[in-house]
């Protein structure tokens, strides 16, 4: 998403060369927060709803960014994204601890960041279908709404446990 940022800001937003390496550290702090805030609901409500609120959000907000133009929009649902991608991480990964057996959490990750890999050329090649087939840059973000909404599909059938709180 970071890279694909980068592009489409520039080519389809109007965001001058200069000031991506400013939206790309604000992308980053943002995100850092949003994973520290997530972090916090995660501890009262549980992984999944966050996992599940966060990727709803980020549907939402690439949606609003395909309908916009301009360098204000782009900044706004671009950093709206970004501050949902840091708790929809953070919590996969407290969730995958969750439901992993005791004994076992290494197994469990391994599988995680191999599954992860094994599938890391989705997002790039649908964002870079939908530009071919649409022949917009704009339009690669319905490439990636479609991996969002296929994490959400995904994310709804997983059996979660339930969220014991914090004393």
């Amino acid at each position: 998403m970071f890279a694909f940022g980068a592009v489409l800001g520039v080519s389809a937003y109007g965001i001058s060369n200069a000031d991506v390496l400013l939206f790309g550290v604000s992308a980053s702090v943002i995100a850092a927060v949003g994973a520290l805030l997530g972090g916090l609901i995660d501890d009262r409500v549980g992984s999944k709803p966050v996992i599940v609120g966060s990727l709803v959000s980020m549907l939402v907000a690439a949606l609003t960014l395909m309908t916009l133009s301009g360098p204000i929009a782009f900044w706004a649902c671009g950093l709206l994204l970004c501050l949902f991608i840091g708790p929809t991480q953070s919590s996969a990964r407290t969730l995958m601890l969750r439901m992993s057996a005791d004994g076992k959490e290494g197994v469990a990750f391994g599988l995680y960041t191999t599954t992860g890999r094994a599938v890391s050329f989705l997002a790039p090649s649908l964002i870079s279908l939908f530009i071919d087939w649409f022949d917009d840059v704009r339009a690669g973000v319905g490439g990636l709404l479609v991996v969002l909404a296929i994490g959400l599909a995904a994310m709804v059938a997983v059996h979660a446990p339930h969220r014991v709180p914090a004393r």
